[in-house]
């Protein structure tokens, strides 16, 4: 393997380790640390009182998506289940749907 490159078993620990930290937090937003895009989602998230985890990753971390390819970044976990990139979520919150969603997953309480 060439110098510079993720072997599978890095691949694989990369991961098992984005599963265990979407499973250990309600809403988590990944995106790249430049993103101005995920301040958006973070404020609308904050707004409706939930404080969501950030988790930056690097440009070649963003290969690794759970979702079968590369993430849409940002892209945001709730409740441990994808639930889209910025697009979905402003789309929900506008159709009244993210509020419901949030309760059901156990996110928001009120």
């Amino acid at each position: 393997m060439p110098p510079g490159h993720p072997s599978n078993r890095t691949k694989r620990k990369e991961k098992t380790n984005f599963a265990k930290l979407i499973d250990e937090n309600a809403v988590i937003i990944i995106s790249t640390s430049k993103c101005c895009m995920c301040i958006i989602v973070k404020s609308l998230l904050v707004s409706l009182g939930i404080n969501p985890k950030v988790f930056n990753v690097d440009k070649e971390e963003k290969n690794f998506g759970t979702v079968g390819g590369p993430w849409e970044l940002p892209t945001e976990y709730i409740g441990g289940k994808y639930s889209g990139g910025i697009d979905k979520v402003m789309e929900s919150r506008v159709n009244g749907e993210l509020v419901p969603m949030l309760r059901e997953d156990g996110v928001l309480w009120l």
